[in-house]
């Protein structure tokens, strides 16, 4: 694990205050509180490393192992993998002796922090959670948004179009030998907007895009290569 050298950047996120909210399960609340402050921890590094070198010498005189960019990275990676499966496994628990820790549970915040957990899991682990996304959103246990941004990531990591237009890749279109940052294809594009609205999204997908640096424009299967997965 990283030591003290990058405790004090450690501590900007610990610092961070949870919204007083009404909670059906105190303790599992705060338990989420922690596992939410962990996770952004090392999804934070992971960003900041790639502009702040000092922080990455750091991490490697910590973590004894070489100052390059790539080892500093996939040392990190590891280190959130880690932890993610280890997150999945708490939920796992929760949801097998309550059920998923929702909006009743755990007001509409930390449910928010229960979901991101299955979001950033592994392939299976989002499939098969997939239907009881559904089943919490369908309840209002959580926002629909939650369970639209689950499903378009199943779906792309299966190689289909995605139906609410939430993910977004960069790779090379083959028509023009460019790469570029685009939405992932959507099922009929025409309906996406009517689509993202019915599911609690709140912009068009012309201004997601345009949030995200990029314009919108609609692109097929099959007209791309994807090199990496970008989420």
């Amino acid at each position: 694990m990283i030591k003290f050298a990058i405790y004090l950047f450690l501590a900007f996120m610990a610092a961070i205050p949870m919204q007083a909210q009404d909670v059906g399960n105190a303790a599992l609340a705060r338990a989420m509180d922690s596992i939410y402050r962990k996770d952004q921890q090392y999804r934070l590094l992971l960003q900041a490393v790639e502009t702040h070198p000092a922080l990455k010498d750091s991490i490697a005189r910590a973590a004894g192992i070489t100052a390059d960019a790539d080892t500093v990275y996939f040392y990190l990676l590891d280190e959130v993998l880690a932890l993610d499966a280890a997150n999945v496994r708490f939920i796992d628990s929760v949801t097998r002796q309550e059920g998923f820790p929702g909006i009743k549970a755990l007001g509409p915040q930390r449910a928010h922090f229960a979901w991101l957990v299955i979001q950033h899991s592994d392939s299976a682990t989002l499939s098969r959670y997939l239907p009881i996304i559904k089943e919490a959103a369908d309840k209002k246990d959580l926002p629909f948004y939650c369970y639209a941004y689950s499903a378009d990531k199943d779906l792309v990591r299966k190689g289909k179009a995605q139906r609410y237009g939430s993910q977004i890749r960069e790779g090379v279109i083959k028509k023009t030998g460019k790469t570029m940052r685009f939405i992932w294809p959507v099922e009929v594009p025409g309906q996406l907007n009517e689509r993202r609205k019915a599911a609690g999204l709140a912009d068009t997908v012309e201004e997601y895009a345009r949030s995200n640096g990029f314009t919108y424009q609609v692109v097929k299967l099959g007209e791309f290569t994807v090199n990496t997965e970008k989420e």
